[in-house]
C-alpha cells in the first residue's frame, strides 16, 4: 500500500472540460541504485536540496521506522535517523514544506490478527540538521492517504484508509490542511471521490489534483480513474480528465515540462492540464518477486513508489516488496 508525492508552482486555477488520451512510446528508463533495504508500504518525498526522502515501511514480518535518502547526483542511498511516531512505520504519506523540512503523515496497516490499525500522526525531518520531531496530530487518523507541500506553506493531507468502527479499511474523501506556524489542523473541501493508495501534486496552474487509486467499502476493492483538482482560491474541487485506465496510483509528479506524471503498477501517463488530456507512455519495468520467500512472505506481491527527483525533476520509481533484499531503481526523464 503506497501513495504519494510533490511538487510546488504558482499559478492561476482554471476549470478545464474533459479530454481524451494519446499514446507515446518516446520515453526510456534508466536503472539506477537499488534502494538499500527492501521494504512495502512506505512514503517519499522530494526535498529541497534535489534528493528524495523515504520514510517508514514494512520490511519482512516488521514495520520500519527507516529514512532512506537517495541523491540522485552521486546515485547513492544514505540512511538517517528514524521517524519517532512508530504508527507511522507503515503506510504514511510524506510531503515537503516550504521551509524545507520533510512530513512523515499518518500511517495504518492489517495487523497480525487481519485488523486495521491507522493514526493521525506527524513527525517533521529538518534536512539541515537530520533530526526529527513530533508535531500535531492530524484530527482523522488513516493510512494509505497522499500528502502535498502547497504553494501557501500549508502541508495537505488527503484521501487515505480509515476504521470502519469493525477494524476493516475504508477509504476516505476527507482532506485536512496542516499549518506549520500555529501547529494546527483544519478540515477543507472533502474530494468528489473517496479514494486511497493514489497519488496528489500540486499542477502547473497551482492547483492541487487527486489522481487515481482505489475505493474501498464493504471490504470491496475498486480501482478508479477520477482525478480532480482543488482550486485555493475559490476553496472548491473540479473534476478533470479521467486517467486512462483506472488503477492503483504509486505517485504523481509534476514534470520539467509542465505534464503531471501518474505513475502506477504497470503504468505511467501524462496530463497536459492545459489541453485536459492524457498522454499514455512507456510503464515502468515491471517486478518479479524472489523464487523463494521467507515464513511471513507468503503474500508479498511487488509494489512500488514514484517521486520527483533532482534539481529537473525526473521521476524515481522503485519496485519494493517485502521479498526483496534490496529494491530495484529506475530513473525517467520529464
Amino acid at each position: 500500500m503506497n501513495k504519494q508525492v510533490l511538487g510546488a508552482l504558482l499559478g492561476v486555477a482554471a476549470v478545464l472540460p474533459f479530454g481524451s488520451a494519446t499514446v507515446s512510446a518516446a520515453t526510456t528508463w534508466k536503472s539506477v541504485a537499488p534502494m538499500p533495504k527492501s521494504r512495502c508500504c512506505m512514503a517519499a518525498t522530494k526535498g529541497l536540496n534535489g534528493d528524495v526522502y523515504v520514510i517508514g515501511g514494512k520490511p519482512v514480518g516488521k514495520l520500519s521506522d527507516d529514512t532512506m535518502v537517495y541523491n540522485p547526483t552521486t546515485n547513492k542511498w544514505s540512511t538517517l535517523p528514524p521517524a519517532p511516531n512508530p504508527g507511522e512505520q507503515a503506510g504514511p504519506a510524506a510531503a515537503t514544506g516550504l521551509q524545507g523540512k520533510v512530513y512523515s503523515v499518518g500511517g495504518g496497516f492489517y495487523d497480525d490478527v487481519d485488523q486495521w490499525q491507522d493514526n493521525g500522526g506527524l513527525s517533521a525531518l529538518s534536512t539541515k540538521t537530520n533530526t526529527w520531531t513530533i508535531e500535531g496530530s492530524m484530527p482523522t487518523p488513516r493510512g494509505d492517504l497522499a500528502a502535498v507541500g502547497a504553494p501557501n506553506g500549508f502541508i495537505y493531507a488527503l484521501g487515505g484508509a480509515v476504521d470502519d468502527s469493525n477494524d476493516n479499511a475504508i477509504s476516505s474523501s476527507v482532506v485536512e490542511a496542516y499549518n506549520p506556524t500555529t501547529n494546527s489542523w483544519a478540515e477543507v473541501a472533502s474530494m468528489h471521490q473517496a479514494r486511497d493508495q493514489f497519488g496528489a501534486v500540486i499542477g502547473p496552474d497551482g492547483r492541487m489534483y487527486a489522481v487515481g487509486g482505489e475505493y474501498v467499502t464493504d471490504s470491496i476493492e475498486t480501482d478508479t480513474a477520477s482525478v480532480e483538482a482543488y482550486s485555493f482560491q475559490t476553496k472548491t474541487w473540479t473534476q478533470v480528465a479521467p486517467l486512462p485506465t483506472a488503477t492503483l496510483i504509486n505517485g504523481a509528479v509534476l514534470g520539467a515540462d509542465g505534464r503531471i506524471y501518474a505513475v502506477g503498477p504497470g503504468f505511467l501517463a501524462a496530463l497536459n492540464v492545459q489541453k485536459n488530456t492524457w498522454t499514455t507512455l512507456t510503464a515502468p519495468p515491471p517486478a518479479t518477486l524472489p523464487t523463494a520467500f521467507g515464513p511471513n512472505d507468503t503474500t508479498s506481491r511487488p509494489v512500488a513508489f514514484a517521486v520527483a527527483a533532482g534539481k529537473t525533476d525526473s521521476i524515481l520509481f522503485v519496485n519494493e516488496s517485502e521479498a526483496y533484499k534490496t529494491s530495484p531503481a529506475y530513473l525517467f526523464g520529464t
